[in-house]
């Protein structure tokens, strides 16, 4: 039960990377922005992703620990022994690989979404910055200047 959980937390967060790595005009990119800030404001929010965030690690730790212990183990009980000593640890690397990828693109959520804030702030302040009389001035000057240089040395 608690893997298929992990797998269908892994699909959510591997299809919010597929959101994020989109390419998209600035304004859908900035609504985005927008609606990431807005919902993580949100203390229960915080509280989720940290509560999936521990359970995951939890889970990669514990499947790690009982790879290390199966694969120990070797016993001779017989051949459907060995077989279920197999498939307790096929099981046990399914989990490890499903709770490792999901830790994963946790962090490159939180990655992508700080690259995308930081991202948009620069358009915000280049956007206030062009409105300003003295960037209209540079371009004014930049305009002038060209208009005298000649096209060929």
């Amino acid at each position: 039960m608690l893997a298929k959980a992990m797998f269908g937390v892994m699909l959510a967060e591997a299809t919010l990377v597929v959101i994020l790595i989109m390419p998209t005009t600035n304004t859908m990119r900035g609504h985005m922005v927008a609606l990431s800030r807005w919902v993580w404001s949100s203390n229960v929010v915080r509280a989720l992703v940290m509560a999936v965030l521990i359970m995951q690690g939890a889970v990669f730790f514990e499947a790690m620990r009982n790879i290390d212990r199966l694969d120990d183990r070797r016993t001779d009980s017989g051949i459907t022994g060995e077989y279920y000593n197999y498939a307790n640890l096929l099981r046990n690397q399914r989990n490890a690989y499903i709770a490792g990828f999901g830790l994963f693109l946790t962090f490159l959520i939180w990655r992508q979404l700080a690259i995308l804030s930081h991202l948009y702030e620069l358009y915000e302040t280049r956007a206030k910055y062009e409105e300003t009389a003295e960037y209209r001035a540079e371009m004014k000057a930049k305009e002038s200047d060209s208009e005298h240089r000649p096209l060929l040395p």
